[in-house]
């Protein structure tokens, strides 16, 4: 994690540490320069939110849910978040971080400009500082890697380390909130698997593990629409689409206890190219007629 004028910025898979002016003068650029990706940090947090929307351009994503964060905001408000939160801690860890949990539209609405015109990954963080404790924290939502769901990783740690880095860096996972259930499982068909990409006039079919809960809600933001079965979604026209799975959590009495699930990285879409024609043969140049039936 990198400190910066504008704010802090996680760095994956650089092959050396930045200096100083390195990250002053750009950030993102230098990370990818030493063959890294960068990620916008904790945007929103009120301590050290991000400052320059500008050049979040170079970015190649941002953390739409941080930890850090959902716990800074409760502890400006002691006893509307905090307390019920604590409360429910002492039953279940997993239930009074989920408690925590809040909607993103700020920075959704952020990452769906970002992602019109590329590939844009979003993430959830721990950024844990050990309190709550690391283990309740570390338990209680993860990413999950798609290419890792049929297989296991490689057991040289450079090999799987390089996978792990290539599917979070590739927008390949997704953000399973574990205190709702597991998100191991989970797919969307119709979706590119290297740019996050679809075709307007699509439909994309959501694959759900089979212990979904029973209510569910699927929160779609950007132009596309949820088809009537609640597992397909048209995409209507170009432009960058957001699917959220959320689930109403247990013992929750705030946002009507609906919470986040499941949430994969936008999707960018874009028109479908033409169809074009083969080019005429000879014959049909000259007789204006299919070649087989030329003299």
């Amino acid at each position: 994690e990198l400190s910066t004028p504008a704010g802090h910025v996680v760095a994956l898979g650089m092959s050396r540490a930045l200096a100083r002016g390195e990250r002053e003068r750009d950030v993102f650029g230098a990370v990818a320069k030493l063959g890294g990706r960068a990620f916008i940090a904790h945007p929103e947090q009120r301590k050290r939110p991000w400052t320059d929307w500008g050049a979040a351009t170079g970015a190649a994503g941002l953390e739409l849910y941080s930890a850090d964060s959902m716990f800074r905001i409760a502890l400006e408000h002691p006893i509307t978040v905090l307390v019920p939160a604590a409360a429910a801690y002492l039953t279940d860890p997993g239930h009074g971080l989920l408690s925590l949990v809040r909607a993103q539209p700020e920075l959704t609405r952020r990452a769906l400009e970002l992602a019109e015109d590329r590939p844009v990954v979003t993430l959830c963080a721990h950024d844990a500082h050990g309190l709550p404790a690391y283990a309740e924290v570390f338990r209680a939502f993860a990413l999950y890697l798609s290419s890792s769901a049929g297989s296991a990783l490689p057991e040289d740690p450079n090999l799987a380390a390089h996978r792990v880095l290539e599917d979070v860096g590739l927008g390949r996972s997704w953000c399973g909130f574990r205190g709702v259930a597991s998100a191991a499982g989970f797919s969307i068909a119709g979706v590119g698997d290297r740019e996050r990409q679809a075709f307007a006039g699509d439909t994309l079919t959501l694959h759900l593990p089979p212990w979904a809960p029973q209510a569910i809600q699927l929160r779609i933001h950007g132009p596309a629409v949820l088809l009537p079965d609640g597992r397909r979604v048209r995409l209507e026209r170009p432009g960058a689409v957001h699917i959220e799975i959320w689930a109403r959590g247990p013992g929750m009495f705030f946002e009507g206890g609906w919470k986040p699930w499941i949430v994969p990285s936008p999707i960018r879409v874009v028109q479908r190219p033409p169809v074009r024609s083969p080019p005429a043969t000879e014959g049909e140049l000259s007789a204006g007629v299919p070649a087989s039936e030329s003299g």
